[in-house]
């Protein structure tokens, strides 16, 4: 699995050239500030520091609750079937949900954003198989 996820990035990375990109200033519009431009404070308009917040919180939410339910301590009703199952339908269709309401509104055609909805799902389904495989 690992094998395949090296050889889509590398083709992802290689169908376009990156290397002679080249960005254009627009005008009228305002370019984002750097780090340390404005009085020395952080720049929170960057993308990547609210996207590497974000992953450290949630990674950090799964470990907990990781560590919850492997503990001795979790109570048996938190982790009976039908509850688990609920909570996996209702994060699955927020997600999938998500992804096509994001790609509308970012402008793709009801095509695409279904297209990339498909993606989800069948990563979801990759993600419970591997998850089935792995727990037997």
């Amino acid at each position: 699995m690992g094998i395949l996820a090296v050889i889509v990035i590398a083709a992802v990375a290689r169908s376009r050239p990156w290397v002679s990109y080249r960005p254009q200033p627009v005008e009228g519009v305002g370019a984002a500030r750097s780090l340390g431009e404005d009085g020395g404070r952080p720049n929170t308009d960057e993308t990547g520091l609210w996207v590497g917040l974000f992953l450290v919180l949630a990674l950090g939410a799964v470990a907990g609750v990781g560590l919850f339910v492997s503990s001795a301590g979790a109570s048996a009703g938190l982790l009976s079937g039908p509850i688990a199952v609920g909570a996996a339908l209702f994060v699955g269709a927020y997600l999938v949900l998500g992804v096509y309401v994001t790609a509308r509104g970012r402008g793709h055609p009801s095509s695409m954003a279904a297209a990339e909805t498909a993606t989800i799902c069948g990563l979801l389904f990759l993600i419970a198989v591997s998850t089935q495989l792995i727990g037997a």
